[in-house]
């Protein structure tokens, strides 16, 4: 099969957790025989259109910057990322369209594709199809949202935002959530498949009106093999924490700072991964603190390899995580937040720990749970599940893209 894969980005522009999944499908896909393509965004000034990595053509097209006028309609709404989307594929002709992360190309690519006749696919990695903020997170009160109501929404979009004056700023936000509602769900109705990663996205999509015949739940998977092999034995007098996502209040550096200067042992040390250049290092203990660059992907096993614990105190409701995945192929025990999908993933007790969102107080009991019974890591490490292989992934996808593709053919023929 011939497959365009399409998302906001292409690695290593960014390293979100969708983006690096979509690499690794990529691979994985051309690995099995298909011929891929990748149509992605890009926020580079000067950029090749086109370019091949790894014996895969990417087409890239420039994102609308957050200064630019209507840049909110233009994230979900984009005329001349439409022209260029429909040029691609009346030139590359493809089997299938698989769409990822959409914001800044926009949802009416769905459209473009279904015009031409292709069978579009989606994997929604998030929210942001049915909540303007993506993750279920009102940030002005650090709460988690249940579900989009439109009145809430504008609640929602205005506080978050601070926008004066008020009132000016409610009636913005109400006309621009209605003309997205409009344009999301009519788009959702012509993609003949939606693919989630947890029950807790299924059912927030069901909740929002999409039939349930018409959602697949499909874990993502990873490449398991590379985190085969490496063994981790720890030093009870030196647990090593990691937190992987840098300095990021979606990815919750604010609850792990509150709750590191609750933890009362001391035989830790805290490692911190990514970009926090501007965090706030005074409100870690100092002492006890590592701050390393962003990794490399080919670098991931042996990151987790120098971690005892992974921390995942996220804000925003996870509908998966990678970075949980990953650890459990390293089989390394996890402390996460109880919410979105992660809940569905560990065993509270038994290959983990899971605190109250939004509670450094209960993070903390948590970390000094293990800290004070280093022993108990083992435990919870010798019943982790490595978790699904992203081979074994690939083939539920081209099952997904035989049947969407079949289906097409039978209602040509009547």
């Amino acid at each position: 099969m011939k497959i365009v894969l399409v998302s906001t980005f292409f690695y290593p522009e960014s390293k979100a957790g969708a983006i690096n999944y979509v690499y690794e499908l990529a691979g994985v896909l051309k690995d099995a025989g298909h011929t891929i393509r990748e149509f992605c965004g890009t926020l580079q000034s000067f950029h090749a259109p086109r370019f091949t990595q790894e014996e895969t053509l990417i087409y890239r097209v420039a994102l609308p910057g957050k200064d630019q006028p209507f840049y909110r309609y233009l994230s979900i709404d984009n005329p001349r990322v439409r022209k260029i989307f429909r040029e691609f594929l009346i030139e590359e002709k493809p089997d299938i369209v698989h769409l990822h992360a959409l914001q800044g190309l926009g949802a009416s690519l769905v459209q473009e594709a279904k015009t031409l006749g292709i069978p579009v696919v989606a994997t929604f990695h998030d929210g942001w199809w049915i909540c303007a903020a993506r993750f279920f997170y009102k940030h002005y009160n650090r709460t988690v949202c249940a579900g989009p109501q439109f009145f809430k929404c504008i609640v929602c979009q205005t506080r978050n935002e601070e926008m004066r004056p008020v009132i000016i700023a409610f009636l913005k936000n109400m006309f621009f959530l209605r003309t997205r509602s409009a344009l999301m769900k009519k788009m959702l109705r012509q993609i003949d498949t939606c693919i989630v990663s947890s029950r807790d996205l299924f059912s927030r999509y069901c909740a929002y009106g999409l039939p349930e015949e018409k959602l697949r739940i499909s874990s993502c998977g990873i490449d398991t093999q590379r985190f085969s092999g490496h063994a981790h034995p720890y030093d009870s007098s030196n647990i090593r924490l990691g937190f992987l996502s840098g300095y990021s209040e979606f990815k919750g550096y604010f609850i792990l700072c509150a709750a590191m200067r609750l933890v009362k042992s001391r035989n830790y040390s805290l490692h911190i991964w990514g970009d926090v250049r501007h965090a706030p290092k005074d409100k870690l203990p100092q002492d006890k603190t590592i701050l390393h660059h962003q990794f490399d992907r080919r670098q991931v096993a042996g990151v987790f390899s120098d971690i005892d614990v992974l921390i995942v105190p996220s804000l925003m409701v996870e509908s998966w995580s990678l970075s949980v995945s990953e650890a459990f192929a390293s089989e390394v025990p996890v402390i996460a937040v109880a919410a979105g999908g992660i809940v569905e993933r560990m065993q509270d007790g038994e290959t983990g720990l899971l605190f109250r969102h939004n509670d450094p107080q209960d993070l903390a009991e948590k970390i000094n749970l293990l800290l004070t019974n280093p022993a108990r890591i083992g435990e919870l490490a010798k019943k982790i599940d490595k978790g699904k292989d992203i081979r074994m992934q690939v083939k539920e996808l081209e099952e997904i893209y035989r049947t969407v593709i079949a289906r097409k053919g039978s209602h040509a023929a009547h």
